[in-house]
């Protein structure tokens, strides 16, 4: 049998593999294997990983197919080619969106000198410069493969949207539905709406990223002084605690939506109309280790830093900016829904990481399916460029894959585990009912690391490399961030037991975002009487973000919640992802052990064994 692969370059590298049915066979983050938070580079690892999980040979990858994240835009002409030999070398942490090493920082602000001030830069001709660039980037990702053993494998490069949007659509399950993308930035758009004909993805609408949602909520992110492109889900959490309405007016004009242009734009007197000033201030803003330098962001940080203190002004200026980006989403969906009028609705793109925005599009009125890509960020691209490789430029027919659980990553069997564990120097035994023993300690208040069966594709942690506990004490998300070394706003999440959501959440049995609530990409409102029964999942704003647990898909952890509703009555536990603050979600038992040495958590069920140290 031949297969695709799937690579993505750039931030949050990942490989991924699919076979000629469509099926995802496997994939995994670079971070989890370099052990280096959303590592920005090549994946290397995860490409000899993947193939090895898969137990095939190179020359078994009839075709590869990959997106960068390519800096196309007049104002980053320079550094094009530096980023992308950093990529295709880079094996360390290197966090382009928040810090800048000396190297990097000086190389950019000598090629802005001499490119852009001088005037003697490519950007004289974006056009001619971003099919320039393309072929570079292909030139030189064509030279890695070869040199990784892939000779004679054919290469596709495809679009950074049209990788996010193939994600949602070809795992949805759905013949037929609207397709929208909405992030950051990626080949110069933010946005992308996209429809369904012959069986093939047909976009009919791009926004520039000049202005772009996904910046908007990460400036602020910043601003109040956390890691952007890292921490948005801390200000999700935060938002909740603060007035939407004080801030409102004072930030929306930084970000609206044209429904005429079909783009999303700013007050326009905030624009510097004089080029030269801009690019001095672009300039000046490198110098200070400030990256983005897009008119928007420069515009919007400005007015921040003249008006708001960060602390003093915290939770309502999160608030703020959650309520425009839930209006402008709805806004944007709803505009396409009545030019092509449609009851699904499948998302990707960082945006919709955002579980609250899924919310609140998942009650449109009309809509009847919503559909989140369970790595919907950068990382969920090479997925997206396998099977846009195989529907769109292969003309296979898509046949309504949609796949029920995400462990597509590594697994050990209880030989490869109890090796790890006899070289650990710790306390072990194995259990003859694992899932028991895990239900009573999380009964009797403790908390417990679970390692077992393939690690999840994506950000959220699925049972198998989980942190659990109980959901009735409210005090354990103060206490166990604080050994985890967190800072987090929103509560951990649940993980029920399907036959009992509808009991649990509102709206549920709608069946709206039941496959979207697989895969905890969604947030509903809790029921009022489960409010206190299960108040340390439970938002102050009253909802939940839960992974529904369908036995079929993952029967150890079903048993889990099973055997701990016997003995508690609650029908979930607490699901948070098994890592300290700041590292990857743990891949190996090795990682599982050293995550027990440092004491953050009671015990470690790994596998079928218990440990302890």
């Amino acid at each position: 049998m031949s297969y695709i692969l799937g690579i993505h370059i750039g931030h949050d590298a990942t490989a991924a593999l699919i076979n000629y049915k469509g099926e995802i066979v496997g994939a995994i983050a670079e971070e989890r294997l370099t052990r280096v938070k959303y590592i920005t580079g090549f994946p290397y690892m995860a490409i000899e990983q993947v193939l090895k999980n898969a137990n095939i040979n190179k020359n078994e990858i009839s075709k590869i197919a990959t997106t960068v994240e390519a800096l196309f835009h007049p104002i980053y002409t320079f550094v094009e080619e530096y980023y992308m030999s950093k990529d295709l070398e880079f094996k360390k942490e290197r966090d382009l969106f928040n810090d800048l090493s000396v190297e990097s920082k000086f190389s950019q602000v000598k090629s802005l000198i001499i490119k852009n001030l001088t005037g003697n830069g490519k950007q004289n001709n974006s056009n001619n410069y971003l099919e320039e660039s393309k072929n570079y980037t292909k030139k030189v990702i064509r030279e890695k493969i070869n040199e990784l053993g892939f000779e004679n494998t054919e290469l596709s490069i495809i679009d950074h949207h049209t990788c996010h949007a193939a994600s949602a659509f070809y795992t949805s399950g759905k013949k037929d539905a609207l397709t929208i993308t909405i992030d950051g930035a990626g080949d110069g758009l933010c946005a992308t709406a996209s429809i369904i004909e012959d069986g093939k993805l047909k976009r009919i609408s791009s926004a520039s990223a000049a202005c772009s949602p996904g910046r908007f909520y990460s400036e602020i992110t910043r601003f109040l002084g956390f890691k952007r492109n890292r921490h948005e889900g801390k200000i999700t959490g935060l938002a909740a605690f603060g007035n939407p309405e004080k801030y409102y007016n004072d930030l929306k004009q930084f970000l609206s939506f044209n429904p005429e242009k079909e783009s999303f734009e700013f007050k326009e007197d905030n624009i510097e109309k004089n080029k030269y000033l801009s690019k001095i201030n672009t300039l000046i803003r490198i110098i200070n280790n400030e990256n983005f330098g897009v008119p928007h962001i420069d515009s919007m940080r400005r007015f921040l830093e003249k008006n708001f203190h960060p602390k003093e002004h915290m939770k309502d200026l999160a608030a703020a900016v959650q309520k425009i980006s839930e209006d402008i989403a709805v806004e944007y969906v709803k505009h396409f829904l009545k030019k092509y009028p449609n009851k699904n609705v499948v998302l990707a793109g960082g945006l919709f990481a955002n579980v609250r925005i899924n919310q609140v599009i998942s009650e449109i009125e009309g809509v009847e399916f919503v559909f989140i890509h369970q790595n919907m960020g950068d990382g969920g691209c090479s997925v997206g460029a396998a099977l846009y490789c195989l529907y769109d430029l292969n003309e296979k027919a898509y046949d309504s894959y949609s796949p029920n659980n995400v462990y597509f990553g590594n697994s050990y069997n209880d030989n490869e585990i109890e090796s790890a564990l006899k070289n650990s120097n710790l306390n072990y035994r194995k259990s003859d009912n694992i899932e028991a023993e895990i239900a009573k300690y999380i009964h009797s208040g403790k908390v417990i690391g679970r390692f077992n069966g393939g690690m999840e594709y994506g950000p959220r942690a699925l049972g198998n490399r989980s942190l659990l506990g109980s959901p009735t004490d409210k005090s354990i998300n103060d206490w166990l961030n604080k050994k985890l070394n967190r800072t987090e706003f929103m509560p951990f999440a649940p993980s029920v037991l399907e036959e009992e959501a509808p009991n649990l959440f509102e709206n549920y049995s709608k069946g709206v975002a039941s496959k979207a609530s697989n895969f905890m990409t969604i947030t509903y409102d809790v029921k009022e009487n489960w409010k206190d029964k299960m108040q340390a999942t439970t938002h102050i704003d009253g909802t939940a973000r839960p992974q529904v647990v369908r036995k079929e898909d993952n029967p150890s952890f079903h048993k889990i919640i099973e055997e701990y509703h016997k003995l508690s009555g609650i029908p979930g536990v607490i699901n948070t992802s098994f890592n300290m603050h700041e590292e990857p979600i743990v891949a190996s038992p090795q990682d599982a052990i050293k995550a027990l040495k440092q004491k953050a958590f009671d015990y470690l069920a790994i596998g079928n064994f218990i440990c302890e140290v």
